[in-house]
């Protein structure tokens, strides 16, 4: 195999494809990069691949000498490219050494550790099609980064560790939890009805869609299989396995409308920057946690406390009521509350406060829409 590119283009497609790479697994092939030229296409593709997912992206631009394919050591091959110079670089596999040899237009050349590709794990065949959705990457990755602020990839519990997509209708929903404290939700409207699917993805593989696709705003074809799901863009498909597990049903813990007892807005700066002023507190006292004490009095003001072993604290938050009967307290993971908020764009945000089966549950949303919303469970302190 050889090939001439542009180093920056050849950079960015094996950044790419290196987020599905692992260089600390004890499997060695899957440290390396899968580069193949076909007879036909005369185009590079390259994919990056770990237990969970894989990354395939294409190099469009390479002068193509001769084809073949191969594994190069993914690490390697970045770093080399990282740290040398020039614009243009040559790429040639040495079989017979065991080595890939890279050559800069500057002078400088490297030898790069190979594998035999035959070697490279296959890409599981996809059957049985569920559903097929057309998307903007900007939305997309928008609406599963507020899914994921919820989400908790150290708890022991498996929910915690992925993404519930599901359509209802119209809509695709996206729902996360940490299985303790609550979850959240984010919904993308489309024109036509889906077809039914309710799939469980890892948090590592939305991870890398939300970093690959977040920066541009290019069409998406999503596609769900009964074990897979695949994220495609024009130069670009991102392969994931699916938990095989029921995820919990969260819609009996929703704050509906006729159980709110409260509810006003509030500035989203102003409410984290106090959650973060007396959760400080709680830092010095290591095993106290963040448990933050919330009392929204009817004059307009929302009192913050909390309190230690040897020190308390306590922010006044002005908000604007739209709906009390009385003042209520609830009890609440400061920590947990403070990552839902920081995942709404708005600077605004509608709180509505009820009881859910006796538990005292805070809801969420951007006062400029409801298709996110987050939801924190506490203790009701009235």
């Amino acid at each position: 195999m050889k090939f001439k590119v542009n180093k920056k283009e050849i950079s960015k497609v094996v950044k790419e494809v290196a987020r599905a790479v692992d260089s600390r697994i004890s499997i060695d092939i899957l440290k390396n990069i899968l580069i193949s030229i076909d007879d036909d296409s005369k185009q590079v593709i390259m994919v990056g691949k770990n237990a969970m997912f894989s990354i395939k992206s294409s190099l469009n631009t390479a002068e193509v000498m001769s084809p073949g394919k191969i594994a190069v050591r993914g690490d390697m091959f970045m770093s080399t490219l990282d740290s040398s110079r020039g614009e243009k670089i040559t790429f040639e596999t040495k079989e017979e050494s065991g080595r890939a040899v890279v050559k800069t237009d500057a002078g400088g050349s490297y030898r790069i550790p190979i594998m035999n590709a035959d070697m490279f794990p296959e890409v599981a065949k996809l059957e049985s099609e569920k559903a097929t959705i057309s998307i903007g990457s900007s939305e997309l990755a928008t609406a599963i980064s507020q899914a994921v602020s919820t989400s908790d990839s150290k708890s022991e519990t498996r929910y915690a560790h992925g993404i519930n997509m599901k359509s209802v209708g119209c809509d695709l929903v996206f729902t996360g939890t940490d299985a303790r404290t609550g979850f959240s939700r984010a919904i993308i409207k489309q024109k036509e009805p889906l077809l039914p699917f309710d799939v469980f993805v890892p948090r590592e593989s939305l991870g890398a869609v939300v970093s690959l696709l977040s920066s541009v705003d290019i069409p998406v074809t999503i596609t769900i299989y009964d074990r897979f799901i695949i994220f495609k863009s024009s130069d670009m498909m991102i392969s994931s396995q699916l938990y095989d597990l029921k995820y919990p049903n969260v819609e009996s813990r929703i704050l509906r409308d006729e159980q709110v007892n409260s509810e006003f807005e509030v500035d989203k700066d102003d409410f984290i920057a106090s959650l973060k002023g007396i959760i400080n507190i709680a830092s010095k006292d290591s095993h106290i946690g963040s448990k933050v004490t919330i009392t929204v009095k009817q004059d307009g003001n929302m009192v913050l406390g909390i309190e230690t072993d040897s020190a308390s604290a306590e922010e006044v938050v002005g908000v604007s009521i739209k709906k009390t009967d009385k003042d209520f307290s609830i009890e609440i993971d400061g920590a947990y509350l403070v990552r839902c908020l920081s995942s709404f764009d708005s600077g605004k945000i509608l709180v509505k406060y009820g009881c859910v089966s006796s538990a005292g549950v805070i809801k969420m949303t951007p006062s400029t829409s409801d298709l996110v919303m987050a939801t924190v469970i506490g203790t009701n302190k009235n």
